[in-house]
Protein backbone atom coordinates (compact mmCIF):
# COMPACT_ATOMS: atom_id res chain seq x y z
CA UNK A 1 0.00 0.00 0.00
CA UNK A 2 1.36 3.40 -0.94
CA UNK A 3 2.43 5.33 2.14
CA UNK A 4 3.09 2.28 4.27
CA UNK A 5 6.43 1.96 6.06
CA UNK A 6 8.07 -1.40 6.63
CA UNK A 7 11.35 -2.95 7.73
CA UNK A 8 13.52 -5.70 6.30
CA UNK A 9 16.38 -7.30 8.22
CA UNK A 10 18.26 -7.95 4.94
CA UNK A 11 20.27 -10.75 6.52
CA UNK A 12 20.89 -8.79 9.70
CA UNK A 13 21.50 -5.41 8.05
CA UNK A 14 18.24 -3.76 9.01
CA UNK A 15 16.83 -0.91 6.96
CA UNK A 16 13.52 0.92 6.63
CA UNK A 17 11.69 1.70 3.43
CA UNK A 18 8.45 3.42 2.49
CA UNK A 19 6.15 2.39 -0.36
CA UNK A 20 5.52 5.84 -1.80
CA UNK A 21 5.54 7.28 -5.30
CA UNK A 22 7.49 10.31 -6.57
CA UNK A 23 4.56 12.71 -6.14
CA UNK A 24 4.54 12.09 -2.39
CA UNK A 25 7.91 10.39 -2.03
CA UNK A 26 11.06 11.54 -0.28
CA UNK A 27 12.97 14.58 -1.44
CA UNK A 28 16.25 12.68 -1.73
CA UNK A 29 17.33 9.24 -2.89
CA UNK A 30 20.69 8.98 -1.13
CA UNK A 31 23.03 6.43 -2.71
CA UNK A 32 25.68 5.40 -0.17
CA UNK A 33 28.35 4.06 -2.51
CA UNK A 34 31.50 4.56 -0.41
CA UNK A 35 32.32 0.85 0.07
CA UNK A 36 32.15 1.25 3.83
CA UNK A 37 34.99 3.77 4.09
CA UNK A 38 34.96 5.91 7.22
CA UNK A 39 36.22 9.30 8.37
CA UNK A 40 39.52 9.66 10.22
CA UNK A 41 37.72 9.40 13.56
CA UNK A 42 36.06 6.15 12.52
CA UNK A 43 32.63 7.67 11.89
CA UNK A 44 30.81 6.27 8.85
CA UNK A 45 30.40 9.02 6.27
CA UNK A 46 26.68 8.30 5.92
CA UNK A 47 26.10 9.53 9.48
CA UNK A 48 27.18 13.06 8.47
CA UNK A 49 24.87 13.03 5.47
CA UNK A 50 21.90 11.69 7.41
CA UNK A 51 22.46 14.13 10.29
CA UNK A 52 22.36 17.01 7.82
CA UNK A 53 19.26 15.69 6.05
CA UNK A 54 17.50 15.37 9.39
CA UNK A 55 18.66 18.80 10.59
CA UNK A 56 17.07 20.44 7.55
CA UNK A 57 13.98 18.26 7.68
CA UNK A 58 14.71 16.75 4.26
CA UNK A 59 13.06 13.40 3.69
CA UNK A 60 15.26 10.72 2.17
CA UNK A 61 15.74 7.05 1.48
CA UNK A 62 19.25 5.67 1.91
CA UNK A 63 20.44 2.98 -0.50
CA UNK A 64 23.60 1.17 0.67
CA UNK A 65 25.22 -0.22 -2.46
CA UNK A 66 27.51 -2.54 -0.49
CA UNK A 67 24.44 -4.33 0.88
CA UNK A 68 21.82 -3.90 -1.82
CA UNK A 69 23.75 -3.64 -5.07
CA UNK A 70 23.42 -0.96 -7.72
CA UNK A 71 19.99 0.74 -7.62
CA UNK A 72 17.65 0.49 -10.58
CA UNK A 73 16.19 3.40 -12.48
CA UNK A 74 12.86 2.77 -10.73
CA UNK A 75 14.58 2.96 -7.34
CA UNK A 76 16.16 6.30 -8.21
CA UNK A 77 12.93 7.77 -9.56
CA UNK A 78 11.12 7.31 -6.26
CA UNK A 79 12.52 10.67 -5.06
CA UNK A 80 12.72 14.19 -6.43
CA UNK A 81 16.51 14.16 -6.61
CA UNK A 82 19.45 11.76 -6.34
CA UNK A 83 22.54 12.34 -4.21
CA UNK A 84 25.20 9.76 -5.13
CA UNK A 85 28.15 9.69 -2.71
CA UNK A 86 31.29 7.64 -3.38
CA UNK A 87 33.67 9.41 -0.96
CA UNK A 88 36.84 7.30 -0.90
CA UNK A 89 35.45 4.06 -2.27
CA UNK A 90 37.37 2.64 -5.24
CA UNK A 91 36.68 2.23 -8.03
CA UNK A 92 34.73 5.47 -7.74
CA UNK A 93 32.12 4.22 -10.21
CA UNK A 94 31.74 0.83 -11.89
CA UNK A 95 30.16 0.28 -15.33
CA UNK A 96 26.81 -0.69 -13.77
CA UNK A 97 26.76 2.61 -11.83
CA UNK A 98 27.46 4.57 -14.98
CA UNK A 99 24.80 2.71 -16.94
CA UNK A 100 22.00 3.42 -14.47
CA UNK A 101 23.10 7.03 -14.03
CA UNK A 102 23.06 7.52 -17.79
CA UNK A 103 19.55 6.04 -17.92
CA UNK A 104 18.42 8.36 -15.14
CA UNK A 105 19.82 11.44 -16.88
CA UNK A 106 18.36 10.53 -20.27
CA UNK A 107 14.96 8.99 -19.50
CA UNK A 108 13.73 10.55 -16.25
CA UNK A 109 11.31 13.42 -16.90
CA UNK A 110 13.07 15.80 -14.49
CA UNK A 111 16.45 14.36 -13.41
CA UNK A 112 18.32 16.08 -10.59
CA UNK A 113 21.68 14.58 -9.69
CA UNK A 114 24.33 15.65 -7.19
CA UNK A 115 27.46 13.47 -7.15
CA UNK A 116 30.46 13.77 -4.87
CA UNK A 117 33.62 11.77 -4.31
CA UNK A 118 37.30 12.06 -3.54
CA UNK A 119 38.70 11.19 -6.97
CA UNK A 120 35.94 10.80 -9.54
CA UNK A 121 37.84 12.65 -12.25
CA UNK A 122 41.18 11.02 -11.52
CA UNK A 123 39.73 7.51 -11.32
CA UNK A 124 37.53 7.72 -14.42
CA UNK A 125 39.48 10.06 -16.68
CA UNK A 126 43.16 10.53 -15.74
CA UNK A 127 44.60 7.50 -17.49
CA UNK A 128 46.91 6.98 -14.51
CA UNK A 129 48.17 3.40 -14.27
CA UNK A 130 46.71 2.97 -10.77
CA UNK A 131 43.31 4.45 -11.70
CA UNK A 132 40.28 2.64 -13.12
CA UNK A 133 40.28 4.70 -16.33
CA UNK A 134 39.09 3.04 -19.53
CA UNK A 135 38.12 4.56 -22.85
CA UNK A 136 34.49 4.02 -21.86
CA UNK A 137 34.85 5.67 -18.44
CA UNK A 138 36.65 8.68 -19.94
CA UNK A 139 33.89 9.17 -22.51
CA UNK A 140 31.20 8.76 -19.84
CA UNK A 141 32.88 11.26 -17.52
CA UNK A 142 33.20 13.93 -20.21
CA UNK A 143 29.72 13.29 -21.65
CA UNK A 144 27.59 12.91 -18.54
CA UNK A 145 29.49 14.87 -15.89
CA UNK A 146 30.34 17.58 -18.45
CA UNK A 147 33.91 17.88 -17.25
CA UNK A 148 37.46 17.63 -18.52
CA UNK A 149 40.05 16.23 -16.13
CA UNK A 150 43.21 18.38 -16.04
CA UNK A 151 45.34 17.14 -13.16
CA UNK A 152 45.22 15.44 -9.77
CA UNK A 153 46.74 18.21 -7.71
CA UNK A 154 44.64 21.37 -7.78
CA UNK A 155 46.16 22.81 -4.59
CA UNK A 156 49.70 21.42 -4.70
CA UNK A 157 48.96 18.22 -2.80
CA UNK A 158 48.94 19.71 0.69
CA UNK A 159 45.21 19.45 1.15
CA UNK A 160 44.99 22.87 2.80
CA UNK A 161 45.80 25.27 -0.02
CA UNK A 162 43.52 27.67 -1.86
CA UNK A 163 41.25 26.08 -4.42
CA UNK A 164 39.71 28.41 -6.99
CA UNK A 165 36.40 28.08 -8.78
CA UNK A 166 36.66 29.79 -12.16
CA UNK A 167 33.50 30.86 -13.96
CA UNK A 168 32.68 30.86 -17.66
CA UNK A 169 32.26 34.27 -19.28
CA UNK A 170 29.12 33.24 -21.16
CA UNK A 171 27.38 31.73 -18.14
CA UNK A 172 24.75 33.99 -16.51
CA UNK A 173 25.57 32.65 -13.03
CA UNK A 174 29.34 32.08 -13.02
CA UNK A 175 30.34 34.76 -15.54
CA UNK A 176 31.18 37.20 -12.75
CA UNK A 177 33.90 34.87 -11.47
CA UNK A 178 36.04 34.37 -14.57
CA UNK A 179 39.05 35.67 -12.62
CA UNK A 180 38.52 32.93 -10.03
CA UNK A 181 36.80 32.78 -6.68
CA UNK A 182 38.55 31.10 -3.75
CA UNK A 183 36.72 28.07 -2.38
CA UNK A 184 37.43 27.88 1.34
CA UNK A 185 34.75 25.67 2.82
CA UNK A 186 34.92 22.94 5.44
CA UNK A 187 32.90 20.46 3.44
CA UNK A 188 33.82 17.06 2.10
CA UNK A 189 36.06 17.52 -0.91
CA UNK A 190 37.05 21.16 -0.40
CA UNK A 191 39.88 20.46 2.02
CA UNK A 192 40.86 16.93 1.02
CA UNK A 193 44.26 15.87 -0.27
CA UNK A 194 44.80 15.75 -4.04
CA UNK A 195 41.63 17.57 -5.16
CA UNK A 196 40.89 17.13 -8.86
CA UNK A 197 41.59 20.04 -11.18
CA UNK A 198 38.82 19.98 -13.77
CA UNK A 199 37.24 22.21 -16.40
CA UNK A 200 33.49 22.48 -16.76
CA UNK A 201 32.54 21.56 -20.33
CA UNK A 202 29.11 23.14 -19.97
CA UNK A 203 25.72 21.63 -19.25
Amino acid sequence: TRGATSMDDFGGSHYTFSTIGPSTGPLIFYVDDDDGTVASDGTPYNEDWENNFNAFGWTYNRWDVSLMGVPTLADMEQAKMVIWVVNEGYPQLIPEDMNVLESYLTTSPDPKLYMIGQDIGWDLASGDASSSTTAASLLWYETWLHAQFNQDDADGGGGDGTIDVIGQATDPISGAYIAGEALDLTVYGATRFWPDDITNNGG
